[in-house]
């Protein structure tokens, strides 16, 4: 095991982070390692600068997978933000903003992250919208399998509530048949 990879194991998340940086610094394609400083950042509650890797990622042309996967990371500084009650109409426009770029690349959280953005600024039907074409498009990256899986190990009252009223429609649908 790596010396960065064992410092994150063993909970020394600052070493963790200076170690990943210098990665990056010795090779600035090793965007994997840039990345890992932000989820590193976040981790430790510094949000603000776990989102200045994540937008540098971004915004790089070369970022490739690592584009999409900061987005989704970008995503959840925004829900986080917005959760905490602070400047909630801009931090769930862009929670979805990054949210919708990371779903150019669908996984799972990414999908589950969209869905949540969704909820949280009371866009239902396009939640809804949402959950039918991931659980039916069947992609092999984002199965509807495994959307759900993850779907339901988050543990977010806005999200819990949502799915207790669409079961409910579901339920109201199957009875009126």
């Amino acid at each position: 095991m790596g010396r960065r990879k064992k410092a994150r194991k063993l909970g020394r998340l600052e070493e963790a982070i200076r170690l990943y940086r210098a990665a990056y610094e010795n090779d600035s394609s090793f965007l994997a390692a840039y990345n890992e400083v932000g989820v590193l950042l976040m981790q430790t509650g510094n949000l603000r600068d776990a989102l200045k890797v994540y937008l540098t990622i971004i915004e790089r042309p070369d970022a490739a997978e690592q584009k999409y996967i900061a987005a989704n990371n970008a995503a959840d500084v925004y829900l986080t933000w917005f959760d905490a009650g602070r400047n909630r109409e801009r931090n769930i426009e862009r929670a979805s903003h990054f949210a919708r770029i990371a779903m150019e690349k669908p996984t799972p959280m990414r999908a589950c992250n969209l869905l949540l953005a969704y909820i949280k600024d009371h866009y239902y039907p396009e939640a809804q919208q949402l959950m039918n074409s991931v659980l039916q498009a069947q992609l092999p990256q984002c199965s509807g399998e495994k959307f759900l899986q993850t779907l339901f190990q988050i543990r977010d009252t806005d999200l819990v509530a949502w799915l207790n009223w669409l079961d409910g429609e579901l339920e109201k649908d199957n009875a009126s048949r």
